[in-house]
């Protein structure tokens, strides 16, 4: 297989209990009740000496953990992908499926070293009323945690990744600010909305993903940290419309439930060019 395969998926990775009292680890108390095994330590044995496989061959292909709601360290610190919401399917928002805190502690793949990969969420027909509006949410919880799809995704998440790409996201030089950072260089007013800030050659993108009823939003910028100078202009990434600003440099728009916008930040010349 080591001949043929590029990586190892192991599905699932995550706690069950075993009532096996013969190799799952149960046991009977001296009332003759039994007590369920668990097996952590042999998964994290398993998903190790996989690693260990990968290192003799000298493989660095895909070792994904298929870990949906179950980010155990001990287990996923020897894969290098995480694999999660294998969970609520159906077509409800993105935002109503998972909070951004349970993102953040769970699905990101910082604790572990993993690369995060998510599943699509069981919505598959682009003819479903809903298809388009579900999978812009999808994308904007993607966007603002950096989050890929794993499974599935729209024409229209590629042409995004493909603006994003030329942006610079992902070069040596674009600095990324995660909005769970301390001194995070975006502040929201108006909506209740998590962010991601790309900076690079004196130019800025910041992404405003909506967790609430969207709204009349407002950024405020730290331009500074974002390494913009003071004449600059805003507009709306996707469809190049300008983005209103104020005289003190207040960006703001409207933003709709549970949808994101991105305003591209750059020098008033370069945007003229």
């Amino acid at each position: 297989m080591m001949e043929v395969f590029d990586g190892i998926y192991w599905d699932n990775t995550f706690l069950a209990a075993n009532w096996d009292t013969v190799v799952g680890g149960a046991w009977v108390d001296e009332s003759g009740r039994t007590h369920p095994g668990l097996g952590l330590w042999a998964m994290r044995d398993l998903i190790k000496r996989t690693a260990v496989l990968f290192h003799q061959e000298n493989r660095d292909g895909l070792f994904v953990s298929h870990m949906t709601n179950a980010s155990l360290v001990p287990v996923n610190a020897f894969a290098n992908v995480n694999l999660d919401w294998e969970w609520k399917y159906g077509a409800d928002d993105f935002q109503d499926r998972f909070t951004p805190e349970l993102t953040v502690a769970e699905t990101i793949g910082r604790q572990t070293g993993c690369f995060p990969l998510l599943l699509a969420g069981g919505l598959y027909d682009p003819q479903h009323p809903r298809y388009a509006h579900v999978m812009r949410t999808r994308l904007a919880v993607m966007l603002v945690h950096e989050l890929r799809a794993w499974d599935h995704g729209p024409e229209s998440d590629a042409a995004f990744y493909r603006k994003l790409y030329a942006f610079g996201y992902g070069q040596p030089d674009c600095r990324v600010f995660n909005y769970w950072d301390a001194g995070h260089p975006v502040a929201v007013t108006g909506a209740d909305a998590r962010t991601l800030a790309l900076a690079r050659n004196g130019r800025a993108l910041v992404i405003v993903t909506d967790y609430g009823q969207g709204g009349d939003t407002r950024l405020t910028l730290d331009r500074n940290v974002l390494g913009l100078s003071a004449d600059v202009a805003a507009t709306d990434f996707e469809s190049g419309e300008p983005v209103k600003s104020s005289a003190t440099g207040q960006l703001s728009f409207a933003l709709k439930p549970h949808d994101f916008k991105a305003v591209l930040i750059q020098p008033r010349a370069q945007k003229d060019e």
